[in-house]
């Protein structure tokens, strides 16, 4: 089965290395938030990231509607409208 060009295991190993982007991105900004620093770019990074990280756990094809998809059909808008929040003023 292929999803966007890419066999199972290709999707899956974008989107490991997606969620390894993620979990530094969030390390750097987390680390800058406790320095009373602003981390414009890597709280941005982050937030993207975690976006595609949700979206492309969507191209896994399910058989059947659980709690998985119920609770990532929830989580998916959260990055974007965290971002819609803290974002500066322009």
């Amino acid at each position: 089965m292929m999803i966007l060009r890419l066999s199972i295991s290709g999707l899956t190993a974008v989107q490991v290395a997606i969620s390894l982007l993620v979990i530094v991105s969030g390390q750097v900004a987390v680390a800058g938030l406790l320095r009373t620093q602003r981390s414009g770019p890597w709280i941005a990074i982050f937030l993207a990231t975690t976006i595609a990280t949700s979206v492309t756990g969507f191209l896994f094809h399910s058989k059947a509607i659980g709690a998985p998809l119920t609770t990532e059909t929830l989580v998916v808008p959260l990055p974007g409208l965290i971002w819609l929040l803290i974002r500066p003023n322009h």
